[in-house]
């Protein structure tokens, strides 16, 4: 990570906005860069240093400066980026880039601080296919599914619908983790091989 800042609010938690390249954990929370070139994160982390959200913008933008109002609680950040840069549902098409600023809750809309949106999965124990409900998702999800060793072993972009279906490869019998990220959460569930 890189061109970070830091800012407070009243209660004491931590606002930090980073530009990173790939992939990054915040808690139970993966980012994964949307540009090759990376992408800015804005995280909230709680007085103990527990992290309580993280969102990523869509297009490759700097953030230079992070203030908290504190009287309202709101945020405010500042940068530049090229091309476009989208927050959540929001997106600015400029073709030779620019200057932002750009405001946000100190909940994020739609970002729950428990990440708390329900994903479920079935059958578990599977064999070659899985099938997953995430009744909120919308657009793309992007499925990882990794072993005990940290290894990715599938990787797909899968559209998003009320039920999704999950060709296996042949994969080994044991536990693996099932990721599925939104544009707007992270969630993982354990999964038995059969």
């Amino acid at each position: 990570m890189g061109d970070t800042d830091i800012a407070l609010d009243s209660a004491g938690n931590v606002y930090v906005s980073a530009w990173y390249n790939g992939t990054v954990n915040i808690g139970q929370q993966t980012l994964i860069a949307n540009t090759p070139s990376g992408s800015t994160l804005v995280s909230k982390w709680n007085n103990a240093g527990m992290p309580l959200w993280a969102v990523s913008t869509q297009g490759l933008s700097y953030v230079s400066k992070i203030a908290i109002d504190k009287n309202t609680g709101d945020g405010y950040l500042s940068g530049d980026f090229s091309k476009g840069i989208g927050f959540g549902p929001h997106y600015v098409n400029a073709p030779d880039g620019g200057f932002f600023l750009a405001k946000f809750s100190s909940n994020p809309t739609g970002i729950a601080e428990a990440f708390s949106q329900e994903l479920s999965i079935y059958p578990n124990p599977a064999q070659t296919v899985l099938f997953l409900n995430l009744p909120e998702a919308k657009g793309i999800v992007h499925v990882q599914l990794t072993d005990m060793q940290g290894k990715t072993v599938l990787s797909r972009q899968i559209t998003a619908a009320a039920e999704m279906k999950l060709e296996l490869p042949e994969l080994s019998k044991g536990m693996y983790i099932l990721q599925a990220q939104t544009a707007k959460h992270v969630l993982r569930r354990k999964v038995v091989i059969e």
